[in-house]
Formats: structure tokens, C-alpha cells, sequence
């Protein structure tokens, strides 16, 4: 699912009239392919993005303290190298678990990942999981930017 968002004001400068939101659920669609291909998930595009998702992939970057099967990295590798490739950033916090197991068998893990594009990446300033569970095997995971266009005011002094 994709959100693509329209202002003629602006919404990080006056010039950036566009935002998009990309959000996707990609499973495995054999032992080596994804539901979701990389090149849908990382747009090249001169729009500030942001893609959200739950890849069900493993990561160093994500999780660099795990112990990886080689298929688990095998399967990531696509999307992290197309982030890169296109300069996007990872915004999770490393090693903060988003997903969990609700049998007593699984473990927990970092599937839930956010990644911003260049021009949206200057303008995040924090991931965080402060919100209470849904009851789900995830968290919910907060996102904050603040665009200059948005930061308020500094106060003055009289």
C-alpha cells in the first residue's frame, strides 16, 4: 500500500509539495523470493519517502547482535542492498525487538523495520516504542520528523 501525500505549501520545505508512505507485509513466496520485490518497496524517486515494513527478513544492520542461517541473510540481502544503492536509511533503533513469538518456541526478532529516502532522512529525529502493545506479536513503533516548515518557533525572550 502506498500513501502519496500533496500540499502546494510544502511539507518538509516550501519546495517538497510531495510525501509518499509505503507499507507492505512480504512473506516468503518460495525459499529464495519475497512476497514483495525490493525495487516496490525502495522507489527511486525525488519525493521524500518512507517505507514501513513487515519483511519477515533478518538483518546485521537491524540486529547485529543475532547468529544468522544463511538463508536469512540470503533473503535480506536484496532489499538492504537496493536501500543502499538508493541512500536510504535504516531508522530503527539496532537490537530493540519489534517482533515476538507468541508460542514459547520462536524468538524474538527485528522484522518491523522503517527506512527513509535521503531527503526524508534529515528530517527524522526519532523511532521509538513507547506505545502499549495491540495484543499483536508486534510493537507499535513510533516515528518522529520535524521539518523545519513544522518545527515551532524558538520563544522570545520578552
Amino acid at each position: 500500500m502506498a500513501l502519496a501525500l500533496f500540499t502546494p505549501h510544502g511539507f518538509f520545505n516550501p519546495f517538497m509539495t510531495g510525501f509518499t508512505i509505503i507499507n507492505c507485509y512480504s512473506t516468503k513466496y518460495s525459499n529464495k523470493t519475497r512476497s514483495v520485490p525490493a525495487d516496490i518497496i525502495f522507489l527511486s524517486t525525488p519525493l521524500p519517502t518512507l517505507s514501513l515494513r513487515e519483511l519477515n527478513i533478518h538483518h546485521l544492520r537491524a540486529d547485529p547482535l543475532r547468529v544468522f542461517k544463511e538463508d536469512e541473510l540470503a533473503s535480506s540481502a536484496p532489499y538492504f542492498d537496493r536501500a543502499r544503492q538508493l541512500g536510504y536509511s535504516l531508522l530503527n533503533t539496532p537490537r530493540v525487538f519489534t517482533g515476538f513469538s507468541l508460542s514459547c518456541v520462536g524468538r524474538p526478532s527485528v522484522i518491523d523495520l522503517a527506512f527513509a529516502c535521503p531527503l526524508l532522512a534529515l528530517d527524522f529525529s526519532e523511532w521509538a516504542d513507547p506505545l502499549p502493545s495491540p495484543g499483536s506479536d508486534h510493537i507499535l513503533i513510533l516515528l518522529r520528523l520535524e521539518a523545519p516548515l513544522f518545527r515551532a518557533p524558538p520563544l522570545s525572550p520578552n
